[in-house]
């Protein structure tokens, strides 16, 4: 997944977390795409760079 972003990011505890107001109405979050992954054996790769965040995910199957 790539998604364009305004080049600050906001941690908490070590996480990354959304900046954004409504925060009800944004998806279901990092944390609970790589514990699921995970659970299922994958990986997942954060990165990003001034103007881009990304996350690659690989599952074995």
């Amino acid at each position: 997944m790539k998604n364009s972003y305004n080049g600050e990011l906001n941690y908490k505890n070590g996480r990354i977390i959304t900046k954004k107001q409504d925060k009800g109405m944004r998806g279901i979050g990092l944390r609970s795409v790589k514990a699921t992954v995970e659970k299922h054996t994958g990986t997942v790769d954060i990165e990003h760079n001034d103007t881009d965040f990304f996350v690659k995910i690989m599952m074995y199957l």
